[in-house]
């Protein structure tokens, strides 16, 4: 085996881990195998301890930390985000999103090979979160609970760029509305849409689904901030809400009861239990929504 030749140069430092340092340039040395290189401790301008190589195969460590792979995975995922088609952490990779803390799915509606990543949480958990006095809650930057539970839920994903939404119900029941939006943030999306929306408003057509039938679902499509669709109109909503026949029939009647997340203007404070395109299903606890 060629010999490999190992020289230390130990500037002063503040550091107490000098010595686990020192180790790990020997353990560096033993790994590396057959090859001849030379590591370097030193102290850079900034008081980081640095092990430095002659030997481009071997790793540049700061303070324990591979910086060249750091610096791979992240100029990987820069590139990847910046890609085509890639707005959300999971579309980037599972392990990244997880480390990232991010939720994916990765089973349904093509998720397999473009992951879903989760935006929000719309819960029966007792708590009243998404309701008309919160209306803004859709377009402004607030973070709400915990994306591990089951209760309200809106996450960082909620401003990326989307194209793709899944709504996925805890009955396992989930409807997907594919280029829906044009890479645009859920918040730009309800910052521009007036509430109630009556006219010129966005619609989407469901491209995938896997729900249960419902006698007074009017179809499946997919509304945004909609107008209570009866004559009085005292139950209108803000958010994404679908359309049910309810006394005065199809389409969108008393939407904020019926097809809504939670928001109903004849009772502001109070979040609807509708759970949105389940309409009611007293079986439901929540919905979430995914994006990509």
């Amino acid at each position: 085996m060629p010999k490999r030749e190992i020289r230390t140069t130990i500037l002063t430092s503040s550091h107490t881990s000098t010595l686990s340092l020192v180790l790990s340039v020997l353990v560096l040395a033993a790994l590396a195998g057959p090859c001849t290189g030379e590591a370097v401790l030193e102290e850079d301008d900034h008081s980081r301890l640095i092990i430095n190589t002659t030997d481009s195969s071997q790793p540049v460590l700061v303070n324990g930390v591979d910086v060249q792979a750091l610096h791979r995975t992240v100029t990987s995922i820069v590139s990847v985000v910046r890609a085509e088609g890639y707005s959300q952490p999971c579309a980037i990779g599972l392990d990244v999103a997880a480390l990232l803390g991010h939720t994916c799915e990765s089973h349904i509606a093509g998720g397999d090979t473009r992951p879903w990543t989760l935006a929000a949480r719309f819960s029966n958990d007792g708590v009243d979160t998404w309701t008309w006095n919160d209306c803004n809650l859709w377009s402004n930057h607030q973070l709400v609970g915990l994306m591990r539970s089951s209760s309200d839920f809106k996450g960082t994903a909620w401003f990326g760029p989307t194209k793709d939404l899944l709504f996925i119900a805890d009955t396992g029941e989930w409807i997907a509305y594919e280029n829906a939006l044009d890479k645009q943030p859920l918040s730009s999306l309800f910052t521009d849409v007036t509430i109630p929306c009556s006219s010129s408003c966005p619609v989407y057509s469901a491209t995938q689904m896997n729900i249960t039938d419902n006698p007074y679902r009017c179809d499946v499509k997919l509304y945004v901030n909609p107008d209570d669709g009866d004559l009085i109109k005292h139950e209108k909503t803000c958010g994404f809400a679908w359309s049910f026949g309810g006394l005065d029939g199809c389409p969108l009647d008393d939407v904020g009861g019926s097809g809504s997340f939670g928001p109903l203007s004849s009772s502001p404070t109070s979040e609807r239990p509708a759970l949105g395109f389940l309409g009611g299903n007293p079986s439901a606890t929540f919905v979430e929504l995914y994006v990509r």
